[in-house]
């Protein structure tokens, strides 16, 4: 991205964050210093693009896939104003012959935890799902996986099998803002979301129509290194 900016802008490569540049460019938001730097960058009037793992992973070898967003970890507020149509490396969309009974409560990591401030968000979020009439023994708590966490009594934590298994498992998923959240709209499982890309699904009526229409936008928000000059000219509509 740097090297396909050199097109666009003067480039400046620093290990620390300095002060007077019209964009910042970061890898992950989510360690202290780069979030700082990217609050500080925003607080001088400045845009900031981040850039992460992508939403869809390539097969190995295959010129790995990475996510990029504007002035945030992820996109979902500029994605109404962008294109609606197929994408050459969206993921392929697909439904859950039969939605599984759990609800399932993907937990964030502690990089997460320290970026948004949030303190025991899976015990509060298991008492809010039981005041809604759900109970205990349906839900299934995702912890980050090879990440230290805090079991939730009476809940069962499955640190172990895929994402997709759990799925099949579920009739909704509950997350902060967790990519798992994409990964259900992709397979057709309801989600419900405070931030992250899927939060863009909020509040439309759940159906294919504006799960496509998501997926469509979305694809456009992540690409292979080869073709980074794309990821400027798609962030060269929101730039100004």
């Amino acid at each position: 991205m740097a090297a396909a900016a050199k097109n666009r802008f003067e480039v400046r490569r620093t290990q620390t964050y300095q002060r007077g540049s019209d964009v910042l460019l970061l890898w992950g938001i989510g360690a202290v210093e780069q979030s700082a730097a990217a609050e500080k960058q925003k607080a001088d009037g400045g845009r900031v693009v981040c850039l992460d793992v992508g939403y869809v992973r390539d097969p190995p070898g295959n010129n790995r896939m990475f996510r990029f967003s504007l002035d945030g970890a992820h996109p979902q507020r500029w994605l109404d104003d962008t294109p609606d149509s197929p994408h050459s490396w969206q993921p392929t969309m697909t439904e859950t012959p039969k939605l599984g009974g759990r609800v399932l409560i993907v937990d964030m990591g502690p990089k997460s935890i320290q970026q948004y401030g949030i303190v025991d968000w899976a015990r509060r979020t298991v008492q809010s799902l039981e005041a809604r009439g759900f109970s205990k023994a349906s839900m299934i708590h995702r912890p980050k996986p090879r990440n230290p966490f805090v079991p939730v009594p009476g809940v069962a934590h499955d640190t172990s099998s895929t994402m997709e298994a759990l799925l099949r498992k579920s009739l909704l998923v509950v997350t902060h803002h967790s990519n798992a959240g994409v990964e259900a709209v992709i397979h057709g499982v309801p989600v419900e979301t405070e931030d992250g890309a899927a939060a863009w699904m909020a509040d439309k009526p759940w159906t294919y129509e504006n799960r496509r229409s998501f997926i469509n936008r979305l694809s456009r928000w992540q690409c292979r290194p080869s073709h980074a000059g794309d990821a400027w000219s798609l962030l060269e509509r929101f730039i100004r």
